[in-house]
């Protein structure tokens, strides 16, 4: 083999080498945030399944009416690898048939629970748990951030 050929052999293989890098790194990233999106969503399915056995969704607390804290619970138990703001669920001054969270820290994940029609477990009623979580998109996927959210909806009986 000549020199000409063992040049042109080594950069070709850097080449390569270099896209099926990228390649291998760009499909974990997609891969953890699939399992992020997985964990968002088996949390919003155990908040909404604890909402609707829940007796009652809301009580007097510090911060006005606040769920007891039964959903936030279900939604941490069933999301361990992704930080939950502990802040409490409480009624929301501009929408009376929703829960929010405020005073979450940056890369927490936000529980809102709606009410159709009503905020309660009455019969009846159809109970929306929302989780969000704000995440970076790792390399060597194009840079920037998303909200991760999914939404589980049970009616109550």
């Amino acid at each position: 083999m000549t020199r000409r050929a063992e040049g042109q052999a080594a950069v070709e293989s850097a080449l390569a080498l270099g896209i099926v890098l990228l390649l291998l790194f760009g499909v974990m990233a997609g891969a953890q945030l699939l399992y992020q999106y997985e964990a968002v969503t088996n949390g919003a399915r155990a908040g909404a399944r604890a909402a609707i056995v829940e007796p009652t969704l809301l009580g007097s607390g510090s911060s006005g009416l606040c769920e007891p804290g039964a959903i936030l619970r279900a939604v941490t138990a069933a999301t361990p690898d992704v930080p939950v703001a502990t802040a409490p669920l409480c009624q929301s001054s501009a929408d009376p048939q929703e829960l929010v969270q405020s005073g979450a820290a940056p890369g927490q994940a936000i529980i809102t629970v709606t009410g159709t029609p009503a905020l309660s477990s009455a019969p009846g009623n159809r109970i929306t748990v929302t989780v969000t979580l704000p995440v970076s998109i790792p390399p060597p996927l194009p840079q920037g951030n998303i909200n991760l959210q999914s939404s589980a909806t049970l009616a109550t009986q």
